[in-house]
């Protein structure tokens, strides 16, 4: 996971200046706060798109390698296959988790620990409370179908994404306005 989040950062500047490019603005090196800040200000630049494009491809992985880990332990494989998915998950969960933060900081720029803060919170008590019920999960399914539930739940998120990257910019647009 540690690699992954600085891999994943890496990508997620890539990505940023490649979208950039794509639409046509000029953003030089890094993606830095003023850039960032630049594109916020204006309407125009869909920043909701630019942070969330590669969400789609890493959700899709999740899913599989969260099935294919329930399905390595329910049938007792080599260790080294469920090492192995459990390697991929942490990478993916950290790339997802870095990119839903990367751009709730973009949307919120100056309330970057309010916004950690708060996402920490949600995330931090959903993860209980699935620790709380796991094992009923486990008991009444088994663990190969538990793992295809946990990444169906996953697969749920795909049509929120498409609805941020969609209506994303008019609802920011309306909160600035609002703010001013």
């Amino acid at each position: 996971m540690a690699i992954g989040s600085s891999l994943n950062g890496k990508m997620l500047d890539w990505e940023y200046r490649r979208f950039s490019k794509q639409i046509g603005t000029q953003t030089t090196g890094e993606p830095t706060e003023d850039a960032s800040q630049k594109h916020q200000v204006s309407a125009n630049f869909p920043i909701e798109k630019a942070r969330l494009r590669a969400l789609p491809i890493l959700i899709i992985l999740l899913v599989a390698c969260c099935g294919g880990y329930g399905w390595c332990v329910a049938r007792q494989v080599n260790i080294a296959g469920p090492l192995m998915l459990q390697i991929a998950v942490g990478y993916i969960a950290i790339a997802v988790m870095n990119s839903t933060q990367t751009l709730m900081i973009d949307l919120f720029p100056g309330y970057g620990s309010s916004v950690t803060a708060c996402n920490n919170l949600v995330r931090c008590s959903l993860s209980a409370f699935l620790v709380s019920v796991i094992d009923l999960i486990i008991r009444a399914l088994g663990v190969g179908w538990t793992y295809v539930l946990l990444g169906g739940v996953s697969l749920l998120v795909l049509p929120l994404l498409y609805l941020e990257m969609r209506i994303g910019p008019t609802c920011r647009a309306k909160r600035r306005a609002q703010e001013a």
